[in-house]
């Protein structure tokens, strides 16, 4: 099987996420998807746990259908040299296997993967016209606009995520 990774945070999982999801799998590949910054709880730029960014993205492959894929988490590290290779190892340690493929929108990420031997197709951002950062904004916000970008699968949990405390 022909695995290509996919990293981000995920803060929320989005239509962006989804279409890149969708267009590794139209590409003949399986997903093996890392959820970032799995060690940031509750933070501004991060307001949703690893857990349930993690749950989102299962729920939405029932809809995707992939023949296969994998979601992991992954705590940040600080020299971002070594990031690729972190991440790399990770995966193969905790799938079983190396993606043959890396998908990504920032050049420096796109640079190190490359430099670490992996083939790279750049996500073009722009084309997505959305940004999780808005979305996040439009929830903070409550405003129902948040909703025209978050599959309407997951609405519910990142709804109650970002509006419902328990006590």
């Amino acid at each position: 099987m022909k695995y290509a990774l996919y990293v981000g945070r995920f803060q929320p999982t989005h239509w962006g996420h989804v279409k890149i999801i969708q267009s590794i799998v139209g590409d003949g590949y399986n997903p093996t998807i890392v959820v970032g910054s799995t060690q940031e709880v509750k933070s501004f730029k991060n307001p949703l746990d690893a857990k349930l960014r993690m749950e989102l993205i299962h729920d939405l492959m029932k809809y995707i259908k992939p023949n296969d894929y994998h979601v992991l988490g992954l705590d940040n590290i600080t020299v971002d040299s070594d990031w690729s290779s972190y991440v790399m190892n990770n995966v193969k340690f905790i799938t079983g296997h190396t993606p043959k493929l890396f998908y990504g929108g920032d050049d420096v990420a796109l640079k190190f993967f490359k430099e670490a031997g992996i083939e790279c197709k750049k996500i073009d951002r722009e084309a997505l016209e959305i940004s999780g950062t808005q979305v996040r904004e439009f929830i903070r916000q409550e405003d129902p606009q948040w909703k025209v970008f978050v599959p309407q699968p997951i609405q519910h949990k990142i709804y109650k995520a970002f509006y419902e405390t328990t006590e």
